[in-house]
């Protein structure tokens, strides 16, 4: 149903455009008109020549139907030709018509309208309000264009032109057909169709049978009724080459024999009606053929041939812009997966159409807001002519009086008393008129309230997003944060265990123990011990075991006492190729006190060392931890160093990245920028995060910053599975993740802070099997 109703609203302003260009263009020999103009002599008939020429230009020229129009009303004020200048105004309007520029349509409209009631012109006046009822109905504000159609009607009736009834019973059938007011609709569907067979124009005729098959089709859902109008209509739309109505008409036949089951007829009416729309380049025709197609596809359980037709409709929606349709197809392809048993894409095209809703029901209230800024206007010119007529009105009343002052003292006091009363009914109607503006001006302001309140609201809505996603970036880390500091302080729970035993063992027998070393022995000693605690041990125990064996039998050749012992005590602290360096010390009847003291007093050296390493470490953590925590004003710009805030978000997210992944840096040093620290930590803590997901915790992470014109490039490089490009084109849209139980709005709102906070850019570079680039662009701005 939901197709349908997209089918017969774009066949109604497609047959809106038709009746009214068929009503103002129908002289088609411009040429002809031309030959005319320039053998022309006189004023009068020339400016009448020039607005048909313009006339002529509406429907296939629009931009000489504009440059002629505007001559002639410069011509028609120079001759004083109100009729003609109205003529010129009205074809302005009638070309914005087929370009769909309202505003441009109601300027031109109205002043043709004010011309036209000043010289009391019923046909012009006629013609102006179904100008202006056309003008309302493009931007689909039908209740405000039915009144204006409903007043042409009544002049076009006054003056009995039949032309122009059957135009306006034509287009006020398909406002209330729009507004499904079905009895209106066929009772003026059925008086222009009676009238248009009485003229004889069969393009007439084929356009009022087209809006019938339309209202049958869409609203009563009478197929009877659509089969009685629909030969006539394919037959009339043949002969006169009418493509576009031809291939409308089509996809009527095509709903006509997919309702009654003949699948293969319906088939083959909408394979024609979507060869006629290509060839035409009709994008809303296309979606709408193969949207019918689809839905015989849906209806039979042709999954492999509705596959097909979906596919088609992707690649014709790639630069489509009608969301209205858009609406429709997705809500199509919600059913057809369904049906098919593909719930995820399914529940995709269920979630796209329901985003979609939100942007439609914006729109429609952007367009009523203008609409009544509009008809604001229009009703203050109205007025305005009622206000110019009694003032009119007053002027010849004071002309008269003037001349009565000759005749008679009597008269002229009548007169004056009867003037007084004028002028206080006129006061009162002021007094009316103002009330009247100042409530619709209240209404204005009202509306441009609630909209502010609204902005508001989803500006601290967008706000505590922000804060809601830190806080739950915040809780990833605390794992990580606390494992990081806890490695550190183990290291120095274990250094000052080991300092504690070795200062209660060694330390205190030091003096004695060097007093009982001869001098060279000392001086060995005091250097041997130091390289010893200097010694990095890079070999595993396996290795270990190899070399201690070999050198327990060294040793023992060298007759050394204990030499298992000093075999365990050189390996342990490295020494076992540089302890032939000191013969004095291997070689003395000391040698297992020697080589035990320097294994304490190295290992007091190493657990020094260790300390001061470990203590770094996690003061670097927790300074970190500090930096990205600390609460900065959400409102106020402050000076950012990129490079220190990358650095500080790579710091926490060191045990994820360490366990597997290889980070290379890249940056230069940069100028600082201005901007709001605690979301310009928020934009790195997504991107790595997402970068750790990607890789699955193994793999190579760049990043790299640097200056580019007014602006700072920073770039994430990570080497995972990358990403497909229907999938790259979504990561920044809201509730949109490839992560199980993902919110969806961590990248939305990167981009948010990235456009919107900071005036920069965002977007990625994308490969599958070769990883993704997040590329951000932030200004230099001195802007506070």
């Amino acid at each position: 149903m939901r197709n349908l109703i997209l089918l017969f609203i774009l066949t109604i302003i497609a047959s809106l455009f038709f009746n009214f260009s068929l009503g103002y263009s129908q002289n088609t020999n411009p040429a002809q008109l031309h030959a005319e103009y320039a053998a022309c002599t006189h004023p009068e008939k020339c400016l009448e020549l020039l607005n048909k020429i313009a006339a002529s230009y509406i429907a296939n020229y629009p931009d000489s139907a504009l440059w002629y129009a505007k001559k002639a009303i410069i011509e028609a004020q120079a001759l004083d030709n109100k009729a003609q200048e109205h003529e010129a105004l009205s074809s302005i309007a009638r070309t914005y018509v087929m370009q769909g520029n309202f505003d441009s349509i109601t300027k031109y409209a109205t002043e043709a309208l004010l011309i036209a009631e000043k010289i009391k012109d019923q046909q012009r006046v006629a013609s102006s309000h179904n100008d202006l009822a056309v003008a309302y109905s493009i931007i689909g504000q039908y209740s405000l264009a039915a009144p204006y159609y409903i007043k042409s009607l009544k002049g076009y009736e006054a003056i009995q032109d039949s032309a122009g009834i059957n135009r306006t019973l034509s287009n006020l059938a398909l406002v209330y057909s729009i507004q499904q007011d079905t009895l209106k609709a066929q009772e003026y569907l059925l008086r222009a169709l009676d009238i248009t067979r009485k003229i004889g124009n069969e393009a007439n005729i084929a356009a009022t049978l087209l809006a019938n098959c339309s209202l049958h089709a869409n609203l009563t859902q009478n197929m009877d009724s659509l089969e009685k109008y629909l030969p006539e209509t394919l037959i009339l739309n043949q002969k006169i080459n009418n493509r576009k109505a031809y291939g409308m008409a089509l996809n009527y036949k095509g709903l006509l024999e997919r309702k009654r089951g003949n699948y293969q007829k319906s088939r083959e009416a909408y394979t024609e009606s979507l060869a006629i729309r290509e060839r035409l380049g009709d994008k809303n025709g296309i979606v709408v053929s193969l949207s019918g197609l689809l839905s015989i596809a849906l209806e039979e359980k042709a999954f492999e041939e509705g596959q097909q037709v979906v596919d088609k409709i992707k690649r014709i929606l790639e630069d489509f812009n009608n969301p209205e349709a858009l609406l429709e197809v997705y809500y199509l392809f919600a059913n057809f997966f369904e049906a098919k048993g593909d719930l995820e894409q399914a529940l995709f095209y269920h979630r796209e159409a329901r985003g979609l809703e939100k942007e439609v029901f914006t729109l429609e209230k952007t367009k009523a807001i203008e609409a009544l800024g509009i008809e604001y206007e229009v009703e203050k010119k109205e007025t305005q002519i009622q206000l110019l007529e009694q003032k009119s009105i007053i002027s010849e009343q004071e002309a008269t009086q003037r001349n009565l002052w000759l005749y008679a003292i009597s008269t002229l006091l009548l007169l004056l008393i009867g003037i007084a009363i004028l002028l206080y009914k006129n006061a009162k109607q002021r007094e009316q008129n103002n009330k009247v503006l100042e409530a619709i001006n209240q209404k204005v302001l009202q509306q441009n309230q609630e909209l502010e309140n609204t902005l508001e609201r989803l500006k601290r809505t967008q706000a505590q997003l922000i804060e809601s996603e830190k806080l739950a970036a915040l809780g990833q880390l605390v794992a990580s944060i606390a494992h990081e500091i806890n490695t550190p302080l183990g290291v120095i729970q274990s250094s000052n265990s080991h300092l504690q035993k070795s200062i209660e063992n060694s330390l205190t027998k030091l003096p004695e123990f060097i007093q009982s070393l001869s001098e060279e022995e000392q001086k060995d000693f005091s250097t041997f011990w130091q390289k010893a605690a200097a010694q990095e041990n890079l070999l595993d125990s396996r290795a270990l075991r190899s070399i201690k064996y070999d050198l327990e039998e060294t040793l023992e050749s060298q007759s050394i006492v204990a030499a298992d012992t000093i075999a365990d005590l050189l390996t342990d602290m490295g020494m076992h190729e540089a302890y032939k360096d000191f013969p004095a010390l291997w070689q003395s009847p000391h040698a297992l006190s020697i080589f035990q003291m320097a294994y304490q007093l190295s290992g007091v050296q190493r657990s020094a060392n260790n300390l001061h390493e470990a203590t770094a470490r996690a003061a670097s953590v927790v300074r970190a931890f500090k930096t990205y925590s600390k609460k900065h004003s959400a409102e106020q710009k402050e000076k950012v160093d990129i490079n220190s805030t990358i650095e500080t978000t790579l710091m926490l997210y060191q045990n994820q990245i360490k366990k597997g992944i290889e980070v290379e840096k890249n940056l230069p040093p940069l100028p600082e920028i201005y901007g709001y620290p605690d979301e310009i930590f928020q934009i790195w803590t997504n991107l790595i995060q997402n970068a750790v997901q990607a890789m699955e915790g193994k793999g190579r992470l760049e990043v790299s910053t640097k200056s580019e014109g007014n602006n700072i490039q920073i770039c994430f490089k990570d080497s995972g599975k990358g990403l497909d490009k229907e999938t790259a084109g979504q990561v920044f849209d809201a509730f949109f993740t490839t992560k199980e139980g993902g919110t969806g709005l961590g990248l939305d709102i990167v981009k948010k802070i990235v456009e919107e906070r900071h005036n920069g850019k965002i977007w990625l570079e994308s490969e599958e099997g070769k990883g993704t680039s997040f590329f951000v662009s932030l200004p230099f701005s001195s802007q506070k």
